[in-house]
């Protein structure tokens, strides 16, 4: 429309970035609460505010979301389940380890590039893991994603890239 001027979206843009970090929460938790299958609209919602939002907005999820995605893989180790056990994201380990994976990767066009270097190390364990197929789908999406959205990072991490990919 001839009233959408460059200066109208700018102000929208505005406007959106002072909300995100309500309405980024409200999504992180509908993006985690819901199943897989119903993820992709949350999923789209919040890489485009992570896109928008100031940095430092964006930083806090993720780190959230990698907190969640370590604590879960560490508690999955232990032999006994620890009281303070994270069991939103799915029913079981697994499930919870893709849903913050996914999580982690939905924030990450907001992301800078020591950001993008803590998935890439987040997501390793998971692309080197045969026995679960739906973690390594993960790993290699988030791998995928990071070599086709971030060229830059990608040069700077090819050894680490392909290290991955070689494995």
């Amino acid at each position: 429309p001839d009233h959408f001027t460059p200066d109208h979206a700018a102000a929208v843009v505005a406007a959106l970035r002072g909300m995100a970090k309500n309405w980024m929460s409200v999504l992180c938790k509908a993006f985690v609460d819901a199943p897989p299958e119903g993820r992709g609209m949350y999923a789209r919602t919040l890489s485009a505010y992570a896109a928008i939002a100031e940095p430092a907005v964006t930083a806090t999820f993720f780190r959230t979301a990698i907190t969640r995605l370590l604590k879960i893989v560490e508690d999955a180790a232990k032999p006994l389940p620890p009281p303070d056990m994270i069991t939103d994201g799915g029913m079981d380990p697994v499930q919870r380890r893709c849903t913050y994976t996914e999580l982690a990767l939905v924030l990450s066009p907001g992301l800078d590039d020591a950001g993008c270097a803590t998935l890439l190390r987040a997501c390793k364990p998971a692309v080197l893991d045969p026995k679960e197929p739906a973690l390594q789908k993960k790993g290699y999406k988030v791998l995928s994603q990071l070599c086709e959205q971030r060229p830059g990072f990608l040069r700077a991490h090819i050894g680490d890239v392909l290290g991955l990919i070689l494995a």
